[in-house]
């Protein structure tokens, strides 16, 4: 989303698509096109701590922690600096030839530094 390009995101979710506020694909788009219109930059600092692909090289599943800010953020004092939240995604991936997003779960994180740093 940073770039903007919620056509690019559409695509990276799957027609199957669903999470615990929407029951699908179409529900969850409306959600991403306020958001972003609500927010015009979008800035995200990410760190990935779990990539597990299934023996079928098709399904996957990643643990990442993503700060969202209003501001580019080249490191994390500067990030933890401007008291941004911090989210953790769990995300189940399909491929048919591409990877797209099958499921999603979010919460926030309760302690930024430790999520973003690592232990």
């Amino acid at each position: 989303m940073e770039s903007g390009d919620l056509d690019a995101l559409r695509d990276v979710l799957a027609a199957g698509y669903r999470d615990i506020h929407h029951p699908d694909r179409r529900a969850a788009l409306p959600t991403l096109f306020t958001h972003r219109m609500r927010h015009r930059s979008v800035y995200l600092f990410t760190r990935i701590v779990e990539i597990n692909t299934g023996p079928d090289g098709v399904q996957a599943h990643c643990v990442v922690y993503v700060a969202m800010t209003g501001v580019r953020v080249d490191n994390v004092e500067a990030l933890l600096r401007l008291h941004a939240d911090v989210y953790r995604y769990s995300l189940a991936w399909r491929s048919d030839g591409r990877w797209r997003v099958t499921e999603a779960h979010w919460e926030r994180v309760d302690e930024p530094r430790r999520a973003l740093i690592g232990d």
